[in-house]
């Protein structure tokens, strides 16, 4: 893949894909991929991989090459969870925090030092569009608050957008 793609400091990828294509996975083994050749440490926001837990050991799977219970009975574990804990960081909280962007990116950068950062999927974020902005303006601003704040912070930003309509209608 390094051939196709080189994510870069500074700037974002969007990726789409129908459901079940496996956006997550690829994104959790570009990850993976990225802090075990450059040592790059990543921030996930993405409600939709929970328990956080299960997560983790999903990034364990790809950083040991084998599933979870095999590392488990090969005693692989005590060495892939601090390797983990250095270069991942799940962005969690209740549901009285703001999940707003703003909300998200200040939590990512004043409390994580980050070279990368999932946002999966878009459509979990809190938007609260002032109703005289069209869906398109907000969707704009907000990829702009986006690519501005990879430059800002020199980290590459991936943002996962789930398509609302499969059939054209």
């Amino acid at each position: 893949l390094d051939q196709l793609y080189r994510p870069r400091l500074g700037e974002m990828t969007i990726v789409t894909g129908m459901p079940g294509s496996g956006k997550s996975e690829f994104l959790d083994q570009i990850a993976v991929n990225l802090a075990t050749r450059y040592g790059w440490r990543f921030g996930f926001y993405s409600p939709e991989n929970r328990p956080y837990a299960s997560h983790f050991a999903k990034l364990a799977e790809k950083r040991g090459g084998r599933t979870w219970e095999v590392l488990v009975r090969e005693n692989r574990v005590a060495e892939i969870i601090p390797w983990l804990d250095a270069h991942f960081v799940l962005i969690a909280g209740d549901d009285t925090e703001d999940w707003g962007l703003q909300g998200i990116l200040g939590r990512c950068m004043r409390r994580f030092p980050l070279k990368g950062l999932v946002l999966d999927p878009w459509n979990e974020v809190d938007h609260n569009r002032p109703r005289e902005v069209t869906e398109t303006e907000h969707i704009s601003r907000s990829l702009t608050i986006l690519r501005r704040f990879a430059r800002k912070h020199a980290v590459h930003l991936w943002l996962v957008a789930h398509p609302m309509k499969l059939d054209g209608r």
